[in-house]
């Protein structure tokens, strides 16, 4: 999509995150400034969960760049390529942020349509170790709230060949592998596809080519994540979520961002407090007890047996036997 970089706002001396765009995705240089002008209204996200935009524009010869504030993080994409799977509680404590999110974009209107790990910034803020920031809602598309689809393009692919597919095949939902209008609930599919990764570090679908991927998507049902990883404690109801977030209709899966947040939030609760009981079982256990009719007659140590006394030499025998080996005679004085 581009290239990022870091740089320095020179009048508040504040660090920044600037994206700068492909050219080949913006070759007309009055459609990429028209876009800008269209899209800057969809740049005012203020969510706690959302990356902050502070500026996006286009330079004289139709580059576009967005300015961002900058995190210094790792995305979800990465957790899953260094450390593998994740633990569920984990899963659902970062998947509820990223619903709350999804919630607050689909309440103005905006569907991110490329929601995946890579997109899913990881922060360390107070006692949260995995605090979530959403990337890339700057390239989403407004949707009309009224079920007509979506109203408006706003999206890099407006800008190249009409009818372009834009999104990453592995993570679209049946609808966009189709080319059909997107909903929010296009986004909640993509969330369960990024949560059965998290879980298994797999996908769900696979193919040697995006045409493949896109069919399967569309016409295969996948492999539920307990079923894909049986080897990992995958808890049977979270494994039923993210199969319902991937359901192939839309009316099937959970209903909004903010529904599918509340059911995670509570999900982590459960398993952090279950984790904690199984951990405090199995300290207990480490911890064996002597019973006391044993620790009074077993003793702490053995005793070494006294040594036997020293009987005093007789020195008067021993030099008398030396003479009678010696066969002469000697006169012994004392």
């Amino acid at each position: 999509m581009g290239a990022v970089f870091r740089a320095t706002h020179l009048l508040i001396e504040e660090s920044v995150a600037i994206m700068v765009l492909l050219t080949e995705l913006t070759a007309d240089p009055k459609a990429a400034r028209r876009f800008v002008r269209e899209a800057k209204s969809t740049f005012r996200l203020d969510h706690p969960h959302l990356v902050r935009v502070s500026d996006f524009g286009a330079t004289d010869d139709g580059i576009l760049y967005i300015v961002m504030e900058y995190l210094d993080g790792r995305t979800v994409a990465r957790e899953v390529s260094v450390d593998g799977p994740m633990a569920p509680a984990r899963c659902c404590h970062i998947l509820a942020q990223v619903a709350t999110a999804l919630e607050y974009a689909h309440q103005i209107g905006l569907v991110h349509r490329d929601l995946k790990g890579e997109n899913i910034l990881l922060l360390h803020r107070g006692s949260d170790v995995d605090y979530v920031k959403v990337l890339d809602f700057g390239l989403a598309k407004l949707w009309d709230p009224e079920g007509g689809g979506l109203a408006t393009v706003l999206s890099v692919a407006a800008l190249t060949q009409e009818g372009m597919t834009f999104g990453t095949p592995s993570y679209m939902s049946p609808e966009q592998a189709l080319g059909g209008n997107l909903q929010p609930a296009s986004d909640i599919y993509t969330l369960g596809v990024v949560g059965y990764e998290m879980l298994t570090a797999m996908l769900p679908f696979t193919g040697n080519s995006p045409v493949e991927i896109l069919a399967a998507i569309a016409q295969e049902q996948p492999v539920a994540p307990r079923g894909r990883r049986p080897d990992l404690q995958i808890p049977p109801e979270l494994s039923e979520l993210v199969m319902r977030c991937m359901s192939k209709d839309p009316q099937a899966r959970p209903p909004s961002g903010r529904e599918l947040s509340a059911e995670l939030t509570a999900m982590a609760t459960r398993l952090s407090q279950s984790a904690a009981v199984a951990s405090s079982a199995v300290a207990a256990s480490e911890t064996i007890e002597l019973p006391q009719e044993q620790a009074a007659t077993r003793p702490l140590r053995q005793e070494s047996p006294a040594p036997a006394q020293a009987q005093k030499l007789d020195t008067r025998a021993v030099i008398a036997a030396g003479v009678r080996r010696s066969g002469t005679a000697r006169a012994v004085t004392g």
